[in-house]
């Protein structure tokens, strides 16, 4: 079985990159510690966009969280708001992909 990673927004159009990362709520922490170094298929709207390995994944505080990686992750100077809307916690769980183009 396939596991699955679903994007409602390619943000920064990040998803075409051969590196991104996606970040999200410390609640996920165990399903992405268990998928590290793993393949999945990376969905957009709940359909194939590609491939991927997760190559690492590493927890921080949402308030710790670089403005660089915040801007890069989402392309949006908003990226706070963008946050507050999908993380309930104190603390992120952030997984950087390799695509397979």
């Amino acid at each position: 079985m396939t596991t699955t990673i679903n994007f409602d927004k390619n943000w920064n159009n990040k998803l075409d990159c051969n590196y991104f990362t996606t970040i999200r709520d410390i609640s996920k922490l165990d399903k992405y510690m268990q998928l590290e170094h793993r393949n999945v298929t990376i969905l957009l709207n709940n359909k194939f966009h590609c491939k991927a390995k997760i190559i690492s994944v590493r927890t921080c505080p949402l308030d710790k969280l670089p403005v660089n990686i915040k801007l890069l992750d989402t392309g949006n100077v908003n990226y706070d708001d963008i946050f507050n809307k999908f993380i309930t916690s104190k603390d992120v769980v952030i997984v950087m992909l390799e695509n397979f183009k």
